[in-house]
């Protein structure tokens, strides 16, 4: 870099038998090559030295002395004899003319601010959004096939491009950078099919509910589906006990076997699951309400969720089987219903509701 940015013409042979020996891209560091530049150098018989690293006089000819911006180079060398004194030059807009030679004060002159001719009316602050009316929905959605695989940013995404095509007056948020009011109750783990999941719009028009779904659901891709719309007067919050019932199918007989006939007998077991903050460990008996059998290889299960304790049918499946996670990729897993959860309504496997927080 030294040697081109202080070299002349005589530097193009070098640069076109370096591209001839391979060299590309030679301004990214981790592809730079010192070899091919050395070896240029010397086949055109130019010292690299020379250029980057020996005292120019004052009187030299330069190799860019023919090019111009306006400044003459005398004053440059006074400024280099100034510098070395450590004296100081005026700026020009506010002091006497340093005579650099840009200047003819004819065309070319330094431009100073002036003021305005007239000063323009202040640009009155548009009306809140939030000082108008709102109208908030709750919707009950399905979430099957490939959909299953949507994360929950990319739900979000889609949620919000189709309310979009849809043609909703949705309302949107005050930031910087708005976006539509739509959230999520909870996220649902990648692969998991439901069919009771929850999330909240709020439009800026009143809109009949039947309308909402079914505009929705014409740009909603395959697999996504509103369910129910329901306008909210006053939105509640979802219960902090949850039962929860999941359909799972495709399961092997040892699994099946294990789960359906033997699940009480394990409800002493404890079950352990990490965290960002630790590990969480419980006693199935606090988690795991019923199993019933649906058919040859499915079944269902109802488990206890709250805002402390989630645990997701998978870590059952696996408590219950020798197999490895591997062996439950073919098998279908479905939320179908979401009830709050009352505690005399299955003492017996809702025993103590104790777990333990390991950091």
């Amino acid at each position: 870099e030294g040697v081109f940015a202080r070299g002349d013409r005589r530097l193009g042979k070098a640069i076109v038998r370096a591209w001839e020996l391979g060299a590309r891209f030679d301004a990214w560091s981790e592809l730079f090559r010192e070899e091919p530049w050395i070896q240029a150098f010397k086949e055109a018989q130019i010292d690299p030295r020379f250029y980057a690293l020996r005292e120019r006089s004052l009187d030299e000819v330069l190799p860019w002395d023919h090019l111009s911006a306006g400044v003459q180079k005398g004053f440059l060398r006074a400024e280099y004899e100034r510098a070395i004194v450590e004296e100081h030059t005026p700026d020009c807009r506010w002091s006497i003319c340093s005579n650099c030679g840009v200047c003819d004060h004819k065309t070319i002159a330094p431009q100073l601010h002036r003021e305005p001719l007239f000063t323009a009316e202040p640009v009155k602050a548009p009306v809140s959004a939030g000082l108008q009316r709102i109208f908030p929905y709750r919707l009950r959605y399905s979430k099957i096939q490939k959909a299953r695989f949507l994360g929950q940013l990319e739900l979000a995404q889609v949620f919000e491009r189709s309310i979009r095509r849809a043609g909703l007056p949705a309302a949107f948020t005050e930031g910087f950078h708005p976006h539509v009011k739509l959230s999520f109750s909870g996220a649902l783990p990648l692969g998991l099919e439901s069919l009771v999941e929850e999330a909240h719009m709020t439009l800026s028009e009143n809109v009949p509910p039947a309308l909402i779904a079914t505009a929705l659901n014409a740009q909603l891709p395959v697999g996504l589906r509103i369910e129910e719309v329901v306008p909210v007067v006053k939105r509640a919050n979802p219960p902090h006990e949850r039962r929860v019932t999941y359909a799972i199918s495709h399961l092997s007989s040892w699994v099946m076997h294990s789960l359906v006939q033997n699940w009480r007998r394990h409800l002493h077991e404890s079950l352990a699951k990490k965290t960002k903050k630790g590990e969480i460990r419980v006693l199935l008996a606090d988690i795991l309400l019923d199993v019933r059998q649906t058919g040859e290889s499915a079944l269902e299960l109802d488990l206890f969720e709250s805002d402390r304790i989630c645990f997701r049918p998978l870590a059952i499946l696996q408590h219950f089987s020798l197999e490895s996670i591997h062996a439950f990729e073919i098998c279908r897993m479905c939320k179908i219903s979401v009830v709050p959860f009352r505690r005399d309504e299955n003492p017996a496997a809702f025993r103590s509701q104790s777990f333990s927080h390991t950091l």
